[in-house]
């Protein structure tokens, strides 16, 4: 089987697990309606904003609660004193202090230069500063120390597709990483929603609404928050309209 065929094959899968979850999900909320989303966003969701860059995979729990933020102490061996900036630098992330989160990533790679996930937030923090080429030289690095790793594949692919500077989006490499990540992790939304980007930025629009789609109907299915539904609802929403305009030019 060529890994084309491989991916085409995982592509039908997922639709049908995303189907069958939407329509348990479905069954089990039908009667509460409180704050639901249609499942045809393009018709019940308004007021949406834009993910902040989409919630990237990240590697990162959006929950900061309970994380360590105690102060450091000079007694505390390294790994304590990294777990807690680590818990310090999410929660300045979750006030949107980006650039104090990332004085507190370089405080933790004075500690450990080759610390994973001290680099991982780091390269975070910088594409919420649209720093993108410096985070994408970190995730290279990460990607060759651990080429298994779907977020870091999910990382580089949403940089290329979806990166300020115009002159770094690749759209090939871009939709190339975005399979590499699905085939590693078919389940998660924001890796379907990655391939959304890549499948939009290389003009191929039917195909990156039917993974929006997929992404819309995963992250319900797993009760993701409105919020969160309400931003693919609206990535749903623009490759939509890319692929009627597209179709009424051809």
């Amino acid at each position: 089987m060529t890994r084309e065929t491989h991916f085409l094959w995982l592509l039908l899968f997922a639709i049908m697990v995303a189907s069958f979850a939407i329509g348990q999900d479905e069954a089990n909320t039908a009667s509460d309606s409180s704050g639901a989303i249609d499942l045809d966003p393009d018709l019940t969701v308004t007021n949406s904003t834009s993910l902040r860059n989409k919630e990237l995979l990240k590697g990162e729990s959006a929950i900061v609660d309970g994380l360590p933020r105690a102060n450091v102490q000079e007694g505390d061996s390294p790994d304590d004193k990294i777990a807690k900036l680590f818990g310090r630098a999410q929660f300045q992330s979750s006030i949107g202090n980006d650039e104090g989160a990332l004085e507190i990533c370089d405080k933790m790679l004075e500690i450990d230069p080759a610390n994973r996930a001290a680099l991982f937030k780091k390269s975070n923090v910088l594409i919420q500063l649209q720093r993108h080429k410096e985070a994408l030289e970190i995730l290279r690095q990460l990607s060759e120390d651990y080429p298994d790793d779907f977020s870091l594949k999910n990382n580089i692919a949403w940089i290329l597709a979806t990166a300020s500077n115009l002159d770094m989006r690749d759209g090939k490499k871009a939709l190339s990483l975005a399979r590499d990540a699905l085939l590693l992790a078919p389940n998660n939304h924001q890796v379907w929603n990655t391939l959304s980007e890549a499948y939009f930025i290389s003009a191929e629009y039917d195909k990156a609404l039917d993974a929006a789609k997929i992404s819309f109907k995963i992250a319900r299915a797993n009760g993701e928050p409105n919020k969160r539904l309400q931003d693919l609802a609206e990535q749903v929403r623009k490759c939509k309209q890319a692929a009627i305009t597209m179709s009424i030019m051809d």
